[in-house]
């Protein structure tokens, strides 16, 4: 499916069904070693054939397009992307000794790989967390009410996905989109959304509201996640709320995919995923009392405190 959407194929289906050789025209590939790969795609739901050796799309392929603002076509360019499979064989590593297997693989950390050897790899990967934001907006909004705050901080927002979803519903409301100055930079326009720049491990902007962060707190092991937290709850006015946008894990022993994220936090970038009971404690050290956490109908749960 990576190699597919590398190849810009699902792209080339977006007017209706064709056939191998137009496929292959279009992506400058070999018509037979192309139908191989489609063919077996086929085979799993991924494309259909509906005619010999003629391909178009299904509910699954349709996912991979690449001009939905929900494609999945990122994650697979992002989280399957080669520099990240020799971490995983330095899981064992990872078990033993408690460190972050990429950054021992590759001599430093994924961050620092973005910005410094693989822009266009970090682009991926910044484009994969606005999709998963899209695709995860309206399972949040069911499940919440962000109406009756007047200005809400989306902390570490990425290109503002959340909060431009937030003010378009609620238009009394502004926003200010925090997050480094290079990522800010690309962020959507918006009339309401004041765009600022830095790093959350110094300063986070004063006077919203609500103050959202979404999949930041589980990248990091819990003195950073605290240092963090308590730079939020200083810049925090009596009666502002917290809310962390994050996956829980359950305490049962029913599957639970979120257990299975929690160890590619643990090879990628050495965060972890937390149960209620640990977030609470978290929560704590850095100041904040938990009040609830809504769950959503996506794989989010909303975790709302106050100071």
């Amino acid at each position: 499916m990576r190699a597919c959407c590398e190849l810009g194929v699902p792209d080339q289906l977006n007017a209706g069904p064709l056939s191998i050789d137009e496929i292959a025209q279009g992506t400058g590939t070999s018509p037979e070693h192309l139908y191989r790969m489609m063919r077996a795609l086929a085979d799993i739901g991924v494309f259909a054939e509906t005619e010999p050796r003629t391909f178009g799309h299904t509910t699954l392929s349709e996912m991979l397009r690449a001009d939905l603002p929900g494609s999945f076509r990122w994650m697979l360019l992002a989280e399957l992307a080669p520099e990240r499979f020799p971490a995983w064989f330095a899981l064992p590593d990872s078990i033993r000794t408690g460190g972050i297997a990429y950054d021992k693989v590759n001599g430093k950390n994924i961050w620092e790989y973005y910005r410094d050897d693989n822009p266009a790899q970090g682009e991926a990967f910044s484009r994969w967390m606005t999709g998963a934001s899209h695709a995860m907006i309206e399972a949040i909004h069911h499940a919440f009410n962000f109406s009756h705050y007047q200005t809400v901080v989306d902390v570490a927002g990425g290109q503002g996905a959340l909060l431009a979803s937030i003010l378009d519903r609620n238009p009394h409301q502004r926003g200010i989109l925090f997050d480094l100055p290079e990522v800010v930079a690309r962020a959507v326009e918006h009339p309401r959304i004041r765009r600022v720049g830095g790093s959350f491990f110094e300063s986070v902007p004063e006077g919203g509201d609500l103050y959202t962060l979404k999949w930041i707190i589980h990248d990091w092991e819990e003195s950073k996640a605290v240092e963090i937290l308590s730079n939020v709850r200083r810049a925090m006015k009596p009666g502002a709320h917290l809310m962390l946008i994050e996956g829980v894990v359950s305490e049962s022993s029913e599957p639970d995919f979120v257990k299975w994220m929690d160890i590619n936090m643990l090879v990628m970038v050495g965060g972890r995923e937390r149960t209620a009971a640990e977030y609470e404690a978290l929560l704590s050290k850095s100041g904040f009392k938990l009040d609830r956490i809504v769950p959503t109908q996506s794989m989010p749960s909303l975790i709302l405190a106050t100071v």
